[in-house]
């Protein structure tokens, strides 16, 4: 943050791991005391999945049209997209109207929609399993782990190291299939200098 000539210039990172705590520990309350910020509204989210942003706001222009009022905010990350409805007031009546303009939206997005309480993918999934009584087994290759990761706080210790082994075990397995190919280029380049 840096002020000029009664002006303010904020500088903010992108990645919202960095992003997030900054706005929230140093940010708000430093526009708060500088310009008398307010607290956001009244607001709500809905999470979707399966469809890009342009085919959200497509729909929403044509189907849901929205109070001048209402202020939209969207983020699009790792194939998920989140919109944020945001009210100035904070009350009943504000409550009530976005839930009404969620309502709506689910009419006509709703098989996108997997969450309007900031629940992940992962939670929701979880939960569907859980609710069914049903398992979830996991292999992953060439993701790195990053869905065993995610689904981490919700599995048992054990789920997630056999997990972790499975994985480690598929990298293996990917890696031997893929150098002791005959005609792999690395291995045509290595006979040749041999």
């Amino acid at each position: 943050m840096f002020e000029w000539e009664g002006k303010v210039i904020i500088a903010l990172p992108g990645p919202p791991r960095e992003l997030q705590p900054m706005v929230r520990d140093e940010l708000t309350p430093y526009l708060q005391k500088r310009f008398g910020v307010r607290s956001p509204g009244s607001s709500i989210t809905l999470r979707f999945v399966g469809i890009g942003q342009s085919l959200i706001d497509q729909t929403m222009s044509r189907s849901v049209p929205l109070p001048p009022d209402v202020v939209v905010g969207s983020q699009f990350e790792a194939g998920r997209v989140d919109f944020t409805f945001m009210l100035p007031g904070k009350g009943p009546e504000e409550e009530a109207r976005l839930k009404e303009l969620a309502a709506k939206l689910h009419d006509h997005l709703g098989e996108y929609i997997y969450a309007d309480d900031g629940s992940s993918l992962e939670e929701q999934v979880v939960r569907m399993l859980l609710a069914r009584g049903a398992e979830l087994k996991l292999v992953e290759i060439g993701t790195g782990g990053r869905l065993a990761a995610s689904l981490a706080g919700w599995l048992r210790p054990t789920v997630a190291l056999v997990a972790f082994g499975i994985q480690y075990a598929g990298l293996l397995a990917e890696r031997w299939f893929f150098f002791a190919q005959a005609n792999h280029p690395q291995n045509l380049y290595y006979s040749a200098v041999a």
